[in-house]
């Protein structure tokens, strides 16, 4: 009889020991959601008004840069009067060598780009440029200027890629002038002209 009252006892000193825990626990809880529940203080709804302008004033700063920002090589271009042909190898900065179809191999000049030649400042970077915007057995896309060849006998050409012109890219990067302008070949040049000046604002 008196073991069971001991155990008795133990088991409603354990119940009073939880019941106490319990007690704290809920209070904790009761806290925290207190400190989440409640309205921001004057200085404190201030500072999130201010972060949120700041927020606001970043995002639209960069709708307007955007908005500012040329757009990314894009010309106005008649897709009938483009070719596709893979890319072979480049030459330079300025000259690859295609393949049309029906195995028609042509070494190609760029129209309206004039890029250092081998030994002149710029030289390696315009050459890797062109590499990276024509990558090897890549397709591109071939628009013949006004007056097809120049003296050498070399293709000039247009060359788009995913729709930006290559010829203009190379331009506003300053990693080419805008070569000597061969009449009747003036087809986008305003566009040109544009682009090399962004470059040189740029330095």
């Amino acid at each position: 009889m008196k073991a069971m009252t001991g155990e008795a006892m133990q088991v409603t000193i354990d119940v009073e020991k939880l019941a106490g825990k319990l007690r704290y626990i809920l209070f904790a809880l009761l806290i925290v959601l207190t400190f989440f529940l409640r309205e921001p203080t004057a200085n404190e709804a201030k500072e999130q008004e201010t972060s949120d302008d700041v927020t606001q004033e970043a995002i639209q700063e960069q709708e307007s840069d955007a908005s500012d920002a040329p757009a990314p090589f894009a010309l106005n271009v008649n897709e009938d009067e483009l070719e596709k042909a893979v890319v072979l190898r480049i030459i330079d900065g300025e000259t690859a060598e295609l393949q049309f179809s029906k195995q028609r191999f042509e070494i190609v000049r760029l129209v309206h780009v004039d890029a250092p030649n081998e030994g002149e400042r710029l030289y390696e970077q315009a050459t890797q440029r062109l590499r990276e915007l024509m990558i090897k057995d890549s397709v591109v896309e071939v628009e013949q200027a006004e007056l097809a060849r120049n003296d050498e006998g070399q293709l000039l050409v247009y060359i788009f890629k995913d729709g930006a012109s290559v010829n203009l890219q190379l331009v506003q990067e300053g990693l080419a002038r805008i070569a000597p302008v061969v009449h009747p070949n003036t087809k986008y040049l305003e566009a040109f002209y544009e682009a090399e000046s962004l470059a040189q604002s740029q330095n």
